[in-house]
């Protein structure tokens, strides 16, 4: 399992990216926020499932602001066969 965090919808809400390797045997990346401050209840927003059986998608994440605007814009998900996904997350 791997994570990662950013503001990928805007701020003030920080968002997590969860990556689940073996979720239905294709892997899973779920993107998700806090449902209030004060709550440690989590709202899934997105979910990213993977294509290939048994690829494990979401093994790997990172992520990366690449015009320097402090902002998060593309996600990274890499599986156990090398081979690397991005999304823009504009």
């Amino acid at each position: 399992m791997s994570t990662t965090a950013d503001y990928f919808f805007g701020k003030p809400n920080m968002a997590y990216a969860a990556g689940a390797p073996r979720a239905n045997g294709t892997g899973q990346v779920v993107l998700f926020t806090k449902l209030r401050p004060s709550v440690n209840v989590m709202d899934p927003k997105l979910v990213i499932s993977g294509e290939q059986f048994a690829s494990s998608f979401g093994y790997e994440l990172a992520t990366a602001d690449v015009n320097g605007d402090k902002y998060v814009i593309v996600l990274f998900i890499k599986n156990i066969l090398y081979k690397l996904f991005f999304f823009v997350l504009y």
